[in-house]
């Protein structure tokens, strides 16, 4: 397992493609002033009590919307008639709880298929790991979207460039990229 220490001075691309990275970025390009990603219900609890009414609560548990919550984690939930203008505290199962073990990170990047370019051009001279939200099933398998994404981060570069990594590899379910 990544230990968080291990990322001190480290650039982390955090992954979870299809809910919570995906629905954060969707949220800010729809006018969310921020995004508070929180590790547990309670903490959000915590976090939307401190807010002064401009904020949303969202998020899951095991795909279900947690009672109390606004809404859940699907980025269609997050529209800009809902949105703009507030602060999103979000709590997911996977994602979230990601982003909290990163926190050690020099830099830590939200990664997912919407914004896979401009990722790649903010990590092309640097290395970086992926560290993936969650695992599919019975939590023994890499879900494909982890796979994906850095696939296309290495082959699909920043317009008019050439692929900014020369190299990926996995260890212990988490994937390291090399800049050229």
């Amino acid at each position: 397992m990544l230990e968080p220490g291990s990322l001190s001075g480290k650039t982390v691309i955090v992954v979870d493609v299809l809910r919570a990275t995906t629905t954060i970025i969707h949220a800010l390009s729809n006018g969310a002033t921020q995004v508070l990603p929180q590790p547990s219900v309670e903490s959000a609890r915590t976090a939307f009590a401190d807010c002064d009414g401009s904020a949303l609560i969202g998020g899951e548990r095991g795909g279900k919307i947690v009672d109390g919550f606004h809404h859940g984690n699907s980025p269609i939930e997050y529209t800009s008639e809902i949105i703009a203008g507030k602060t999103l505290i979000l709590a997911t199962t996977n994602g979230t709880v990601a982003m909290e073990r990163c926190r050690a990170a020099n830099r830590v990047l939200i990664g997912a298929m919407i914004n896979v370019g401009a990722v790649a051009e903010l990590v092309k001279n640097e290395p970086a790991v992926l560290k993936h939200g969650g695992f599919c099933g019975s939590g023994t398998g890499i879900d494909c979207q982890y796979l994906h994404m850095p696939h296309v981060l290495i082959c699909r570069p920043p317009r008019g460039r050439k692929a900014p990594f020369r190299r990926i590899s996995f260890q212990d379910r988490h994937c390291a990229i090399q800049a050229r």
